[in-house]
């Protein structure tokens, strides 16, 4: 058995195979570009994926995982830096090494946390600090099955949501300490190439952390934390993520 942990920029086109891995399924609408809605059906039936490390010695020198399955990924934002991702994915090790296969690079370029907004119900006054989501599969234990690789018991997925919002409007920061508008969207848009990367959250819990004076208007600063998970396409009142790129399956 083996842990395998992977990170770095996040790229829609092959960071959409990771959030298809852990949730399990995902509707596609439209044509280039395709939006990609990630949810979580009731079924232990994950993809399994094959993962190597390649250590550029050429030869047969290239580590090889088989039957990886995504436990967790965690997304980090940040104004001044691109938007990031690690991953834990559970697999088996192969006993012997191969020949590194050939690779294809992505057209698409990391999107950046400058392109990020979060907005209170659809509030164009908000501004963020930092953000981070991470996405985590309980029960991934593989139990070797002879003939089929691993199986697993696969718990439901939580959410862990943690970021700071600034306000520079009243209203709009009562709105969300008085929880009277709840829903959340997490957006990182290229916009110019057509990528993009969605996470809405509704009833999340919200901190009055600190106030500032800040000129005509008193900044005003708030933490988000401990969003809810949507299991599945049906389940209303929940967080959900989308991915825009040019993919057109992720099956």
């Amino acid at each position: 058995d083996a842990e395998i942990s992977l990170e770095g920029p996040f790229i829609p086109q092959p960071c959409g195979w990771l959030l298809k891995g852990l949730f399990g399924s995902v509707s596609t609408t439209g044509t280039d570009p395709y939006t990609h809605a990630f949810s979580a059906p009731d079924s232990n039936t994950l993809d399994t994926y094959t993962v190597t490390v390649d250590y550029g010695l050429g030869g047969t020198n290239t580590e090889e995982y088989n039957y990886c399955r995504v436990s967790s990924l965690t997304l980090n934002y940040e104004p001044a830096s691109y938007l990031t991702y690690s991953a834990t994915l559970v697999g088996r090790r192969n006993s012997s090494l191969i020949t590194s296969p050939s690779l294809t690079e992505s057209a698409d370029r990391p999107l950046k946390g400058a392109e990020t907004t979060l907005t209170v119900g659809g509030s164009g006054n908000t501004l963020y600090e930092s953000f981070s989501a991470t996405f985590q599969r309980g029960g991934i234990s593989p139990v070797h099955t002879l003939g089929s690789g691993f199986d697993v018991s696969v718990s439901p997925i939580d959410g862990t949501f943690q970021g700071t919002a600034i306000f520079d409007d009243y209203a709009e920061y009562n709105r969300a300490v008085n929880h009277s508008e709840s829903t959340i969207v997490v957006l990182a848009d290229n916009s110019s190439d057509n990528r993009s990367l969605s996470i809405t959250m509704t009833a999340p819990d919200w901190t009055a952390a600190e106030k500032q004076p800040g000129g005509i208007s008193d900044i005003q600063r708030v933490s988000i934390s401990n969003g809810r998970m949507k299991y599945s396409s049906t389940d209303s009142g929940l967080a959900q993520v989308s991915l825009e790129n040019g993919v057109s399956t992720y099956a």
